[in-house]
């Protein structure tokens, strides 16, 4: 049975309403079967994330998965994508045209400057990993080989 009910999170002083439609909820153990099941995962990722490398024409592109449980908003899948290492110019660049994308956010983790996206795993359907995981894939791989004209995995 789907019951929909209104839901507030606060923050701060905002408040963020949202319509929500209730399913099954899907858990990491489900989308780690998934993403294991529907690609090639690299071996040597960090305890609690998934690697996987994307070949792309004569290129690959490393993606990493990992779970964020938030105590009012629950578990997130973070899709998280190196572009590399960058000037302090080619990162207001990056970020200047990150702004117009459909899916995913510039974040850096110590120096290297990687695309980034979530997704909450309540009532995730695999269109809402799958076609994420590929944007974010496809782009980094874009803003990779435009800001540092190499490709690192």
């Amino acid at each position: 049975m789907t019951s929909v009910f209104m839901t507030c999170f606060f923050h701060g002083n905002f408040a963020l309403n949202q319509l929500k439609e209730r399913h099954t909820m899907a858990t990491w153990n489900d989308l780690e079967k998934y993403i294991t099941s529907n690609f090639h995962v690299t071996p040597n990722a960090p305890d609690g994330v998934i690697g996987i490398l994307f070949p792309i024409g004569n290129r690959q592109q490393q993606v990493f998965i990992r779970l964020k449980e938030h105590e009012r908003l629950g578990q997130w899948a973070i899709v998280t994508s190196p572009i590399g290492k960058v000037s302090a110019a080619e990162l207001k660049e990056i970020t200047q045209e990150a702004f117009g994308l459909v899916c995913g956010g510039i974040v850096m983790l110590k120096d290297v400057v990687m695309l980034s996206h979530s997704v909450p795993l309540e009532n995730l359907d695999i269109n809402e990993i799958s076609a994420p995981l590929i944007a974010i894939t496809a782009t980094a791989d874009l803003l990779e080989e435009k800001y540092t004209g190499k490709d690192f995995h």
